[in-house]
């Protein structure tokens, strides 16, 4: 049974014609072998050989046929009409026996008449000049047309032996190369593309014979005929010599004929004649535009399609056209996809003029929109819907679109976002309601796009999203289903598409806060449920992601905490994006009440603010950094701000004693955070000190020792040199500010107890330089150290070069000593090993 059952497949699998494999199975491939004339795939250089010399012999064979059938055809109507004119042209070279018989009638009356009778003589007859040439025009142009038919017969055979050799061809691809290229170096090596092209000048040639022929004869009859039939002719002279000339002159003019070739090609034979007696001269170099000159002589069958490829208006031409010839209607969403899926490839300067509600591309534009938002409500995004979105997305990006599909004075279209109704509008209609004659109702396209991320080139994923948001903004965008899964894939969004999902994600989470806050009528937090759950784990997610990103946008991320903070707290102000957080007291309570998962929520924030510090003009950083300092003040695990605001109610500025040292080496980055600190104090010194910010009426504190603690605990293994300069760095510019931190009466015993544990060697000399020792040079350092973190001393070096020993008076000497139990140890206090510090300190 399994026997039998293998033999029939085996047989199904034999009698199976073979499949030509797909662009994806053959690397060879092009998309040229698969569409164009049915052509096969390739998969050789003989194969794109074979395939482009069918294309090229097809045109030819064609071209050829069509040209010798007509001279045929024109040839057997001229000979015909031809013939009837002869048959009586010929008389003329004939004595004509009516004239004879009457010559002789009168004679014997005239001889009856006078009684003479003379035998009558027969004059020789001599044919008129006239009559000669007009039988000499009229055979010869008749001999010409017949010869210009059996021509045009062997010229047919010549096309036939050619097109069944070629089709013919050989047993394997290279074969059928080798024939056919034989056979095609036979055709340019005898010219027989041009003798077919010079065949038509016979029939010239004959007709024109007939005119002059006919002209003599008419003129010998009658003068006025002959003009009149001189005037036509010179009129169908002028015209084709006009048509010819201008299609030798422009290669626009349609006109074309071998004789228009011929005379451009003459045009030009003086420059290659320059050119080659250049050459054969051996001249140095040959003038640039002699060349080109001589270019055009050599290809000049290919002016057409050097004129297509400079001149791009001809695409938007071709494009303006196909809109015009379209039938607008459902039966045609996919050609007008195909068409409008072109515009974003046109020139930006050879766009169509959208500028008319009333043109074919609104009308093509709000189809297109209405087919996109026919979708259902849930279900997967099949590769088709991404595509058309991904289209309408490119198309949308162009100005002119977006203004010609935007709501304009007629249309009736609240765009006012916080409105309570704007997210209503035009929503879950039924799409047979929709009158799209109405002027008032907004174009389809821009409500399938309407407050949606856009971006010129989306890939995949953005627009596969893009397609799931304009579901969801145009049935229910009150509901967060969508946002459920939409950042999984955020980590392949561009730039722009994130920032701008990000916005619009954070608009719903605020327009949903401000909802809930107006229904309960206070700004009290009552509870969480799911959706809160929800939006704060897709709020971590994006925060998890932008943390890995550099090309967060600054207002990306602000409008995101703003989102943030309305979940916690509903803290909410719709008509001000400052400042960061509206409502710290609020937000730093219910923060507290978050598991710790949210708590790092918070400390990504601090990290992504100040990476966009650098973004905002100078005259805003040190605004900026100071908010980013309250951040980190306002974290859950610096137990100093607790209880400390004042007026939570007021916009953020410095009115407390902002001591965020505490606890700051469990934040997660906190040394990119300094370095980020830094790099906006170096640019703009009104930054001032980063860990010096008091209120009003406080002392000022400078935080050394607590942030000589800091770093002394974040230096430890894991420390990077890199990391080790950002410290130093950091500490070196705060004792280069203009109003450096004041040191009077600072390093109490408690102080100096706390710095002897500071096992840096860096942070010990930068110690003792605060405490007005003098640093003479760095020579002391072990060598392993200094090669360890060679950065940090050399800027260790340049701090002491840049900053002026700042000499302590003898008071402070003294107090120094008294408060070190009166022993003389503060001239060698910190060159000692820390144990021994220590017990000096105790």
């Amino acid at each position: 049974m399994s026997e039998n059952k293998d033999n029939a497949v085996d047989k199904s699998v034999c009698d199976t014609p073979p499949k030509i494999a797909k662009i994806e199975e053959a690397p060879n491939a092009t998309k040229e072998g698969i569409h164009a004339l049915g052509l096969p795939v390739e998969y050789s250089g003989w194969d794109v050989y074979n395939n482009e010399a069918k294309k090229v012999d097809t045109e030819l064979v064609k071209d050829w046929t069509a040209s010798l059938n007509f001279l045929l055809v024109f040839a057997a109507i001229f000979a015909a009409v031809l013939t009837a004119f002869i048959i009586d042209s010929k008389k003329l070279l004939q004595e004509d026996p009516t004239s004879v018989m009457a010559e002789v009638m009168i004679f014997y009356t005239n001889s009856l008449a006078n009684g003479t009778h003379h035998p009558y003589t027969q004059p020789n007859f001599e044919a008129p000049f006239s009559a000669v040439v007009v039988n000499c025009l009229f055979f010869a142009s008749l001999s010409a047309s017949l010869i210009a038919a059996l021509a045009s017969v062997i010229a047919l055979q010549w096309v036939a032996d050619y097109d069944s050799a070629i089709t013919r061809g050989g047993s394997s691809p290279e074969d059928r190369a080798k024939r056919r290229q034989f056979r095609y170096g036979g055709v340019v090596q005898w010219k027989m593309n041009e003798i077919i092209a010079a065949l038509p000048l016979l029939l010239y040639a004959s007709v024109i014979l007939f005119f002059a022929g006919l002209i003599v004869w008419m003129y010998v009859v009658h003068p006025t005929v002959g003009f009149v039939v001189a005037g036509g002719t010179a009129v169908a002279i002028i015209f084709y010599t006009t048509t010819t000339l201008l299609a030798a002159v422009y290669v626009s003019a349609p006109f074309k004929t071998p004789l228009s070739r011929g005379i451009y090609a003459l045009s030009r034979l003086p420059f290659v004649l320059a050119c080659t007696i250049a050459r054969l001269l051996r001249v140095a170099e040959v003038p640039p535009w002699l060349e080109r000159q001589r270019a055009l002589y050599t290809v000049s069958h290919k002016r057409e399609d050097r004129a297509v490829e400079t001149r791009g208006e001809l695409a938007r031409d071709a494009l303006v056209w196909l809109a015009s010839q379209l039938s607008v209607s459902q039966d045609s969403y996919r050609r007008l996809l195909l068409l409008v899926g072109e515009l974003p490839n046109l020139d930006p300067k050879h766009l169509p003029y959208f500028n008319s509600t009333e043109s074919a591309w609104y009308s093509i534009f709000d189809l297109l929109g209405r087919a996109n938002l026919k979708n259902p409500r849930e279900g997967t995004v099949s590769g088709e819907d991404a595509h058309a979105m991904t289209v309408l997305m490119r198309c949308h990006s162009i100005p002119g679109i977006q203004q010609l599909v935007a709501p304009n004075h007629r249309t009736l279209y609240l765009r006012d976002k916080r409105h309570v109704a704007y997210w209503k509008q035009y929503c879950d209609i039924p799409q047979t309601s929709i009158q799209h004659t109405d002027s008032s109702f907004p174009n389809s396209l821009y409500l399938a796009l309407r407050d949606l991320p856009n971006t010129e080139n989306p890939s995949v994923k953005e627009a596969e999203s893009t397609v799931a948001l304009s579901r969801w903004r145009n049935t229910d965008p009150n509901s967060p289903h969508v946002w459920k899964s939409f950042f999984h894939a955020a980590h392949e969004f561009s730039s722009s598409f994130f920032n701008a999902s990000v916005e619009m994600f954070s608009e719903f989470v605020i327009r949903r806060a401000y909802n809930i806050r107006y229904s309960q009528g206070s700004a009290e937090r009552r509870g969480w449920d799911a959706v809160d759950e929800l939006l704060v784990k897709i709020i971590r997610d994006i925060v998890k992601v932008a943390v890995n990103r550099l090309d967060v946008d600054a207002n990306a991320t602000v409008v995101l905490l703003h989102a943030y903070e309305a979940i916690i707290s509903l803290a909410i102000d719709l008509d001000r994006i400052w400042p960061l957080i509206r409502s710290p007291q609020a937000y730093i309570w219910n923060l507290g009440l978050r598991p710790a998962e949210d708590h790092v929520i918070h400390e990504s924030f601090i990290l992504l603010l100040s990476r966009q510090i650098r973004s905002y003009p100078l005259t805003q950083r040190p605004q900026r950094v100071w908010e980013v300092v309250l951040m980190l003040w306002l974290r859950p695990s610096n137990q100093a701000s607790k209880g400390r605001l004042e007026n939570p109610d007021e916009p953020l500025h410095p009115s407390n004693v902002i001591d965020w040292l505490n606890n700051a080496d469990s934040i997660p980055h906190i040394i990119g955070i300094i370095r980020n600190l830094a790099a906006a104090q170096t640019e703009e010194p009104e930054v001032g000190s980063l860990w010096r910010a008091t209120g009003p009426g406080e002392g000022s504190d400078p935080q050394f020792v607590d942030i000589l603690q800091l770093f002394n605990r974040l230096m430890g293994p894991e420390c990077t040199p890199e990391d080790h300069l950002t410290m130093v760095n950091a500490l070196c510019q705060d004792l280069e500010l203009e109003q450096p931190p004041e040191f009077e009466g600072y390093f109490t015993p408690r102080k100096l107890r706390s710095i002897a544990w500071v096992h840096d060697k860096c942070l010990q000399v930068l110690a003792r330089h605060a405490q007005g020792f003098a640093v003479q040079n760095l020579d002391n350092l072990d060598e392993e150290y200094s090669r360890q973190w060679g950065g940090s001393v050399e800027r260790l070096k340049q701090h002491i070069q840049r900053v002026k020993l700042r000499a302590r008076p003898p008071v402070t000497v003294r107090r120094m000593k008294i408060s070190l139990c009166g022993t003389d140890v503060a001239s060698s206090f910190l060159k000692a090993p820390s144990d021994t510090r220590v017990s000096l300190l105790s």
